[in-house]
């Protein structure tokens, strides 16, 4: 394994403990802010002809823009 599958793969790891270690009610608001972005890119791409990119660079739920409140 390449040292950066092995950084990527740690990266992961770490994301996804901190994510269970949130409190249940703050997984359920992410999983809602998950399910609007789904709905609206689900949206969009239905409606865009031209083929574009529908998610933007400036998207929420990347995991570097998770708030940490605990």
């Amino acid at each position: 394994m390449t040292f950066a599958m092995q950084d990527i793969l740690k990266s992961k790891r770490a994301l996804r403990e901190r994510l269970a270690a949130r409190p249940y009610a703050e997984k359920l608001r992410l999983l809602e802010q998950l399910r609007e972005r789904s709905l609206a890119i689900a949206a969009r791409s239905s409606s865009d002809q031209d083929g574009a990119n529908p998610v933007s660079d400036d998207a929420p739920l990347r995991p570097d823009n998770l708030q940490d409140n605990g």
